[in-house]
């Protein structure tokens, strides 16, 4: 069940590494997407700009011919209003002198009223003023028709239909930019809240898996230290039991030369002669301590009956069988006690070997299986690790993109917050503009308002 949940867990974040490598993929082409945006919208307002300053040298040099055009108109009625010119005209022209007069004389009312009609809008905040200001001089200028004037109203008039239409198209663009802006600004500080809570969520999942790196290689270890233990141990038992079994053998072959010390003296036919070879330990043994325990075993037997014999008399020594056959069941019965322990030894052995053998495999199941779980989770850790870093890549491009949108709608607002909040205003002003100068056009016309 626990490789089970490690092989979904490794799937989970797999797929959670190829989810964020899409993401980040996006995340660069959206980034990429918004800086053509972004330039292009600067290139925009830098062309607007251009085109602005166009605008204002082309009104200013208008406003100089104009200006020009009214000092000659003016200075061409004084010349031909001048005293002198009149008494020459009345000489020499005498219906033209008189038509001078009264056209001076039924003008001066007319452009008295049409300057009141434009000093009303300026009042109102007309937003071109300047040009109700020549407007209003060229009225001053006492000429004898208007038609330079009417002109300049019709000029003006278009002028700012025109800059209304320019300010509905700019005040429509704003609109869009910012609120697109302002949506593209919140989908990215979404989607770095996001990553911010994916990339706590995976710290905390490699951290998980960190400790349990480490409590796996600790374990190993602990079961690597465990089986070194017990593999000493297993061949310090053997050693002893191999000792145990030599000290046996030889306590069982000192015991087989006394039996046939024994046979050679009370029965020589069992007897079996020791073959012509150099001597063993245990042979060296008998050598040195046989006749002592000999007479040993001989004392032991002749304490254990009642009464002593009585010593036979010289000469007439006989062997004592019945006492021999005794010492050899006694010599008989300490080998099977030395068969017995062997065997006992024997089977203790073989069991430990079992036991250490059995111990062995499942430490080496078991480390079989700590080794596949510590590389799968070291696998599980190297691609979390990765995935965290494509995450905090993510992050870094995610915030870059909303730095960017940031910047980017600063420079709106300040191209666009002083229209938008006065772009009702402006146009209500333009519309009166534009009303007191057909009132004005009507007045230099003939058409009669109340002042």
């Amino acid at each position: 069940h626990g490789v089970d949940a490690l092989g979904h867990a490794i799937e989970r974040d797999l797929q959670r590494n190829g989810d964020s490598a899409v993401e980040v993929v996006r995340g660069h082409d959206d980034l990429e997407d918004m800086r053509a945006t972004l330039a292009e919208d600067q290139a925009f307002l830098a062309d607007l700009d251009k085109n602005c300053g166009t605008r204002h040298q082309e009104f200013e040099e208008q406003a100089k011919t104009r200006a020009e055009e009214l000092r000659a108109l003016q200075e061409t009625i004084k010349i031909l209003t001048d005293d002198d010119a009149l008494e020459l005209f009345k000489k020499t022209l005498p219906s033209a002198a008189a038509s001078f007069v009264q056209v001076t004389q039924s003008t001066a009312h007319l452009r008295h009223r049409a300057v009141t009609v434009l000093r009303r809008a300026q009042h109102k905040g007309a937003t071109d003023s300047a040009s109700l200001d020549f407007i209003a001089l060229a009225l001053h200028g006492k000429q004898a028709g208007f038609g330079n004037v009417v002109g300049m109203i019709d000029d003006m008039v278009q002028n700012l239909k025109k800059v209304q239409t320019s300010d509905e198209k700019k005040k429509g663009w704003c609109e869009e930019k910012i609120g697109t802006t302002n949506k593209d600004k919140t989908f990215f500080e979404r989607s770095i809240a996001d990553t911010d809570s994916e990339i706590e969520e995976s710290k905390q999942t490699l951290a998980t898996v960190t400790e349990e790196i480490k409590a796996l290689r600790d374990s190993i270890a602990a079961l690597d230290k465990a089986v070194a233990e017990a593999t000493a141990q297993r061949k310090a038992e053997h050693a002893a039991h191999a000792e145990f079994l030599a000290e046996n053998a030889a306590a069982k072959q000192l015991i087989g030369f006394a039996r046939n010390r024994l046979q050679k003296f009370y029965n020589p036919k069992l007897h079996k002669a020791p073959e012509k070879k150099e001597l063993s330990r245990e042979g060296r043994i008998y050598e040195n301590y046989g006749n002592a325990l000999f007479t040993q075993v001989s004392e032991h037997t002749t304490l254990s009956k009642d009464a002593p014999a009585a010593a036979p008399e010289a000469g007439s020594y006989a062997k004592k069988h019945e006492e021999s056959s005794g010492v050899l069941e006694m010599l008989d019965i300490l080998v099977k006690d030395v068969d017995k322990q062997v065997q006992e030894g024997s089977v203790e052995e073989k069991n430990a070997q079992a036991d250490y053998e059995e111990a062995m495999k499942d430490s080496s199941m078991k480390r079989a299986a700590n080794t596949k779980s510590l590389t799968m989770k070291s696998s599980s850790q190297a691609a979390l690790a990765e995935g965290l870093q494509t995450l905090e890549g993510s992050r870094a491009s995610l915030a870059e993109k909303l730095e960017a949108k940031k910047e980017y709608l600063t420079t709106l607002h300040e191209e666009c917050d002083w229209l938008l909040q006065n772009f009702e205003a402006r146009k209500d002003a333009r519309a009166s503009e534009i009303e007191a100068l057909g009132k004005a056009k009507a007045v230099l016309n003939g058409a009669d308002y109340s002042m």
